[in-house]
């Protein structure tokens, strides 16, 4: 087991989201007119993507900031935001900022960058919770129990 760093599996889990939005992100401009939603009410998902990337920006920071406090003093997170939902620095952006830039971008192609990122993630978090588990114990143990919403 490694050493736990401030990433924990992040590098790992975004090693493989982020070259595929980056491909369905090439493949939505490049053939644009096959992957929008029909219909003329892309100024409405637009403002709604938008409202939707905003929120989730929010709370992505939230997340980041109170995540490195933490560290430094070696303290496991486990209120606010972290209370409510296990890994929020991974599920925000598969909840929240991909549906909102695929609203922006009127596409039904780029929400699929979500499954891959949660995909990307069951692959390699136990890898995160198992080093979680050593260094916090029975705190870890306790606060996965206690947290409302497990994706994984």
């Amino acid at each position: 087991m490694n050493k736990m760093t401030i990433f924990g599996a992040g590098h790992k889990i975004l090693a493989l989201a982020i070259p595929y939005l980056g491909i369905v992100t090439f493949l939505d401009i490049y053939f644009a007119p096959l992957f929008k939603f029909p219909g003329g009410a892309a100024s409405f998902m637009t403002v709604t993507g938008l409202v939707l990337l905003g929120i989730g920006s929010v709370l992505q920071v939230y997340c980041a900031v109170r995540l490195f406090i933490a560290f430094g003093k070696n303290h496991l997170v486990t209120d606010g935001i972290y209370r409510l939902m296990m890994h929020p620095m991974y599920f925000i952006p598969a909840l929240l900022l991909l549906p909102g830039f695929a609203l922006m971008m009127n596409s039904w192609l780029i929400p699929t960058s979500s499954l891959a990122l949660f995909i990307s993630t069951k692959l390699f978090i136990r890898e995160e919770e198992e080093m979680l588990e050593a260094v916090f114990g029975d705190t870890y143990r306790k606060y996965k129990e206690s947290v409302l919403l497990k994706f994984i």
